[in-house]
């Protein structure tokens, strides 16, 4: 079985996502890009558990739970929706997250095209978030692998 960190990597390189592997300190440090509409698929440490089956005898399935974030260059000083009386029309929710919800969804999609099991799926909205204030959307998996 393909581990989940290779199924994120390669569906990344295919969709032209800049992917990134590692502990948030490590993402963290992600510089700034000078290009605003590259997207980033930026995946923290999986955690695996093994699924037994009924007799114990013997691990029948993967269980990965763990958490990336889908984000992609950020203005600091834009407003995040209608406050100050400002439009949402150049807000970073507009311009930002809103794009990347059907990128989460075509994720979802994809793994599922490979057999696996998105028994959680969701996500939060990212506001500036890492040194390189990038905006987009906080994701949570709990991804059933069988053989």
């Amino acid at each position: 079985m393909k581990d989940l960190v290779r199924v994120f990597q390669e569906y990344a390189t295919t969709a032209s996502l800049q992917f990134e592997y590692g502990s948030e300190a490590h993402i963290n440090l992600l510089k700034g890009d000078l290009n605003p509409e590259t997207i980033y698929l930026l995946l923290f440490p999986v955690k695996r558990r093994g699924i037994q089956n009924t007799g114990s005898i013997r691990i029948q399935a993967r269980r990965y739970l763990g958490k990336f974030l889908l984000v992609k260059g950020s203005d600091y000083s834009k407003h995040y929706f209608t406050e100050n009386n400002n439009q949402d029309t150049d807000s970073k929710y507009t311009l930002n997250v809103e794009p990347l919800i059907d990128n989460w969804e075509t994720i979802g999609n994809a793994i599922m095209c490979l057999g696996l099991e998105l028994q959680l799926w969701e996500n939060d909205d990212a506001i500036d978030v890492l040194d390189a204030n990038k905006d987009g959307l906080w994701c949570t998996f709990n991804i059933v692998q069988r053989p």
